[in-house]
């Protein structure tokens, strides 16, 4: 899981920006402008958590896109975890726990496998 310290900014909820971890790759801005802002340092923040689907796409796409994983979640959504999960992106979850991780290990052996 490790130490993710949100930055400041976020607003209270399951999504965030890692503090310190932004580059301003501006991915988050172009695939969720609803939902992100800058700091005056160029640092990005979770300014509006998703509460439509269709938000919820485009901060799943930002998570997908974004150059150094910087955006996270923690929640417990099953949801959320399982399309985390199919986008390859579990690792940005802080509490995924080893079921998703063994899922996601065994689908990659299993594509390994296959392709041998």
């Amino acid at each position: 899981m490790g130490d993710h310290t949100p930055h400041r900014l976020n607003v209270v909820g399951p999504f965030y920006v890692q503090d310190g971890c932004c580059t301003a790759c501006a991915m988050a801005e172009h695939e969720a402008p609803e939902l992100f802002a800058w700091d005056d340092e160029h640092h990005c923040y979770v300014k509006k958590q998703p509460t439509t689907p269709e938000e919820l796409d485009h901060m799943l796409s930002a998570i997908a896109c974004a150059d150094l994983g910087c955006i996270r979640y923690r929640g417990h959504d099953t949801s959320i975890l399982n399309a985390l999960a199919r986008i390859d992106e579990i690792d940005k979850c802080d509490q995924a726990g080893w079921r998703f991780r063994w899922h996601r290990f065994t689908r990659l052996f299993r594509r390994s496998r296959r392709s041998s």
